[in-house]
């Protein structure tokens, strides 16, 4: 029986959570993807996660680059257990948990034939926004007094 995936605000985005695929999926951007597993870590039975509100995707970056644009664009974002975020898909999982292995088995062969090249394609863009976001802060701040 098909349903409707439940929905997830992350810092002002909606994504669909699918524990099937054990990932949260944007609304509007499948291809914009959180991955459970990879992306979130678990503190107190509630889930963290680091969100780049710039780029509306979950931040990937290294230790350097989070110290310098935390506060800028990148917020933690606390998230309940999945067990509270999607009852009835957490139920399911517990009961197919062989079915959810095959799935990941494939998503994990998909992401390594696919990802690598997203991944690249991303932080691309990236270097391209991050000079433009600095003109603009240079812009803003000009005619100021110190």
């Amino acid at each position: 029986m098909a349903r409707e995936l439940p929905k997830i605000d992350v810092a002002g985005e909606l994504y669909y959570i699918d524990l099937r695929l054990n990932e949260f999926r944007h609304v509007d951007d499948f291809m914009n993807r959180i991955f459970i597993d990879d992306d979130l870590y678990e503190k107190d039975e509630k889930f963290m996660l680091a969100y780049d509100k710039v780029h509306k995707c979950v931040f990937r970056g290294d230790k350097e680059e989070f110290d310098a644009r935390n506060g800028k664009g990148i917020v933690i974002v606390e998230l309940p257990s999945l067990e509270k975020m999607d009852p009835v898909g957490f139920q399911w999982l517990c009961a197919n948990i062989e079915e959810h292995q095959r799935s990941l088995t494939a998503l994990l062969r998909f992401a390594d034939q696919h990802m690598k090249w997203m991944e690249e394609d991303r932080k691309k863009k990236q270097k391209k926004i991050r000079p433009l976001l600095e003109k603009k802060r240079v812009r803003k701040n000009r005619g100021k007094k110190l």
